[in-house]
């Protein structure tokens, strides 16, 4: 396999299984120059997480509009009435869910760190 230095002056043949799959840190024999050779960026996983932060965002726009526009689709559309109610016991279950946590953790572990 030929790898180029980053310097673009040099060219090096070196066998597969000394750089190995992963990324790899090489130096050029001759300017001492060192770069990472191999895939910077794995493209499925930088593809996967630009899809994951889109729909985040997808998501969380969307939330805000519903929330925004509550009035305006219960009245017209009253079967997302559950949806409200849901999401409002949700966020009250988080709620007691954080305040039994930090209450455990309080008696259970405060006494240590003291």
């Amino acid at each position: 396999m030929i790898i180029n230095c980053k310097c673009g002056k040099y060219q090096f043949d070196v066998k597969k299984s000394e750089l190995g799959t992963g990324n790899r840190e090489v130096q050029c024999g001759i300017c001492n120059l060192k770069w990472i050779h191999g895939n910077k960026l794995n493209s499925k996983n930088f593809y996967f997480s630009r899809v994951l932060f889109f729909f985040v965002i997808f998501f969380g726009l969307s939330i805000i509009a519903l929330d925004y526009f509550q009035i305006f689709i219960i009245t017209n559309i009253p079967s997302f009435q559950t949806y409200y109610l849901a999401k409002e016991q949700l966020i009250i279950n988080i709620g007691q869910f954080y305040h039994l946590v930090k209450e455990v953790l309080i008696l259970n572990i405060g006494p240590y760190l003291k």
